[in-house]
């Protein structure tokens, strides 16, 4: 037992040591070392995602997966512009209903809608 205690006490000293020699580095030392982390960790993190992202498109290159997901793309984008056009033309009615049928009388003058009357 007096061995364990032994050399657990000898690996808490060692620890302050280490730790005590840490709190003496430069700043700017501890600065470039933290940037040098970084740089290691956002590199990493890049050569993941784009491993994920080269698995992703090599999937999607696959011909029966492409026409699947051509097929239904295809027809979310047809659906969406056909119910497009359908709301417009619904406003587009809408507007003619809105719109007063003066027109005769501005356009022509007096004469064409006396014309009219008597063709009728």
């Amino acid at each position: 037992m007096q061995k364990l205690n032994t050399f657990k006490e000898k690996g808490q000293q060692e620890w302050n040591r280490l730790r005590d020699a840490g709190k003496q580095r430069p700043t700017s030392l501890m600065l470039w070392s933290g940037t040098a982390a970084s740089a290691v960790a956002g590199s990493i993190t890049l050569a993941v995602a784009a491993k994920g992202v080269i698995a992703i498109v090599s999937t999607l290159a696959i011909p029966p997966v492409a026409l699947t997901v051509g097929a239904v793309a295809g027809g979310a984008l047809g659906w969406n512009y056909l119910h497009g056009n359908q709301n417009s033309a619904a406003s587009d009615a809408e507007q003619m209903d809105a719109m007063p049928i003066s027109g005769a009388t501005t356009m022509a003058g007096e004469g064409a809608v006396a014309a009219s009357a008597v063709a009728v």
